[in-house]
């Protein structure tokens, strides 16, 4: 049997969301060194990570990146996710921050090809760039445990913004580890695939509020089911105590007085799945209505303020 753990999307960064409010900077690197920590005392083999390590193709905070290449102290598999990247292209990989921390953490591995582990463990990548059909045409061993991980939109039901449904994979793989959505979703096996998600390890926007940064501790066997733990990060701080008033507030006062829960849900849904960081609560409003129909009188009334916003720029 082997036992390893599981988290994804720390968007490492010297810069503060804007909604957040506490020590942002050193909180996520914190939450790392508690994940090793943690994979220490439960003897962990290894960690597997689902992409997005940096929040930027390039991080000038040393500081930062050295804590974060002493926290990694267990070898560590990864895939690469978009943050990671200069507008998603692979070949700007040498150039980043992540290719820095890889080449001074011997322990975090891209994993360029697959892995064959001693323990009867196999560990596949799917990279940002790379296709869900890809994947599909995996050959594997079947007399192997084998993992994707996959920096992928995946969910564990259809919306009506890009995700891919679960139900409609048929990968070869046992065990589907993902990162990428950061709202996550719990622990489910479609046909004969497990698939994974503890949501992100970063909570960036005030769409994060309700939820509590997770990993996942896997112990896994080739021929019986997967034990898959959520496990809370140590000392995480609800979301009440680290982001300021929100955006599903914003939109109701703006337009009090109006049944507008549809517009506030759909917003937020969209920030958690998109990984939406728009602070702008216009721009928002505007992805929304050109996907589902907005009550007139609220669109009148967004469209008045607006005007009126306009003009005292141009007074300005």
């Amino acid at each position: 049997m082997a036992r390893f753990g599981f988290f994804t999307d720390a968007h490492l960064t010297e810069n503060r969301p804007v909604h957040r409010i506490d020590d942002y900077i050193n909180t996520i690197p914190e939450k790392i060194e508690m994940i090793y920590d943690f994979a220490a005392q439960n003897e962990f083999d290894f960690m597997t990570f689902g992409g997005d390590l940096c929040d930027r193709f390039q991080i000038f905070s040393y500081p930062l990146i050295n804590r974060v290449i002493k926290a990694i102290n267990l070898t560590t598999y990864s895939c690469v996710g978009e943050h990671d990247l200069c507008a998603h292209a692979p070949e700007t990989f040498g150039g980043s921050a992540l290719s820095f921390i890889c080449t001074y953490c011997p322990d975090f591995k891209i994993l360029w090809k697959p892995v064959h582990l001693e323990n009867g463990i196999s560990i596949y990548a799917k990279h940002e760039w790379e296709t869900m059909e890809s994947a599909e045409k995996t050959e594997v061993d079947k007399s192997r445990f084998n993992v994707l991980l996959c920096h992928e939109l995946l969910y564990d039901k259809k919306m009506p913004f890009k995700t891919t449904f679960t139900k409609d994979l048929d990968l070869p793989f046992d065990l589907v580890c993902s990162g990428d959505l950061h709202c996550g979703f719990s622990p489910h096996k479609v046909r004969n695939t497990w698939y994974c998600n503890p949501g992100s390890l970063a909570r960036k926007t005030t769409a994060d509020e309700k939820r509590m940064p997770k990993m996942l501790m896997i112990d896994a066997v080739k021929g019986k089911e997967p034990g898959i733990r959520e496990i809370i990060i140590p000392r995480s701080r609800p979301g009440s105590e680290v982001f300021s008033v929100g955006i599903s507030e914003t939109v109701k006062k703006l337009v009090s007085g109006m049944d507008v829960s549809g517009v506030v849900n759909s917003i937020n849904e969209t920030m958690k799945l998109g990984n939406n960081e728009h602070s702008d609560i216009f721009m928002l409003f505007d992805e929304h209505s050109r996907q589902v129909k907005i009550n007139e009188n609220v669109l009148a009334y967004y469209h008045e303020v607006c005007e009126k916003i306009k003009k005292t720029k141009v007074s300005k």
